[in-house]
Order: structure tokens, then sequence, then C-alpha cells
């Protein structure tokens, strides 16, 4: 069987459209936002772009981390 390693993306990273993903979807070229929810199983990538109501799906390789910053994913409340 034939594994893919794949780069993970965290949520909560801060990131910008890649170049391929600026080629692929041109109105989006200049946006960033914030990862909000990464697939296991496939290249899908949810994000928020700043500025944004509703999140958006993308492939992992149309946005790039933007390095040194990171936003913490809220605590998840607990029944204590």
């Amino acid at each position: 069987m034939i594994y893919q390693n794949v780069d993970r993306i965290a949520v909560g990273t801060r990131f910008r459209m890649s170049e391929v993903g600026a080629a692929r979807c041109p109105e989006l070229a200049n946006r960033s936002g914030i990862v909000i929810e990464e697939s296991p199983r496939t290249t899908g990538i949810t994000v928020l772009f700043d500025g944004a109501q509703r999140p958006t799906c993308l492939h992992r390789e149309f946005i790039s981390p933007i390095s040194g910053r990171e936003i913490a994913a809220p605590p998840i409340a607990s029944d204590e």
C-alpha cells in the first residue's frame, strides 16, 4: 500500500493564498485568514477569510501558512 506524506496544517494557523491558490482562484489571491478545520481523510482545509462570515473549503495546496503567527484555538469547556 502506498502512503502519501502530507504536511499537516494546525487549526488556528494564519494563512495567505499560495501561488497555486492565487492562480486557481484569482478572486481570492490577496486574501488571508485562519484555518478552522483540517480533514484527516481528504485534501480539504476549511478556512475563514478575514472579514468573512462563513467558512470556505479549499485544497490544502491553495494556502501557505504565515510564518510565526498562530492563533490558539479557544479552550473547550469541561463538565467538571
